[in-house]
């Protein structure tokens, strides 16, 4: 059942988070101060449509955002996100006791990590290559990462 939410803040994740009856519910590819339409299941819904965006969305650099599980905040923008970020080391640093400067989060170019973790399943077809897709199993094939080295994408292919 879809039901009405204004997300209210970023989790630890990257998930919007909106207050409703019965807590909080973490509704994937949202932002902050969004009106969104979801379908709920207990504590967790899944994004139908965007009602009103925040005026920090932006187009996700990556086809295969909200599907292959990797990247999380794509759609938020660069200078909010790296904002977000060392908001969340100040305050983990803070829930230990240590205070201490922080320095502004260094942003990466597209096509320099270095890591990514990929799945792999032998099927019928042949050999199934990707990325595994948020809270499931299933293995998400793609044809390019535009946060990879190339040399890493090069090898999805072969």
């Amino acid at each position: 059942m879809s039901a009405r939410f204004t997300i209210a803040r970023l989790g630890s994740q990257g998930d919007g988070i909106a207050e409703a009856d019965g807590g909080e519910v973490f509704v994937p590819f949202t932002l902050p101060g969004e009106t969104v339409t979801a379908a709920r299941e207990k504590h967790r819904a899944t994004l139908m449509s965007v009602l009103e965006a925040s005026p920090l969305r932006i187009d996700p650099a990556c086809r295969h955002f909200t599907e292959c599980g990797g990247c999380a905040l794509q759609h938020f923008e660069a200078e909010a996100y790296r904002q977000w970020k060392r908001d969340k080391v100040v305050q983990a640093l803070k829930a230990k006791g240590i205070a201490c400067e922080v320095a502004a989060v260094v942003p990466c170019a597209p096509e320099t990590r270095r890591r990514v973790v990929f799945s792999a399943r032998r099927t019928e077809a042949g050999m199934l290559l990707g990325f595994v897709r948020a809270l499931s199993s299933e293995i998400i094939p793609i044809e390019e990462c535009p946060i990879s080295l190339p040399a890493i994408v090069a090898a999805l292919g072969r």
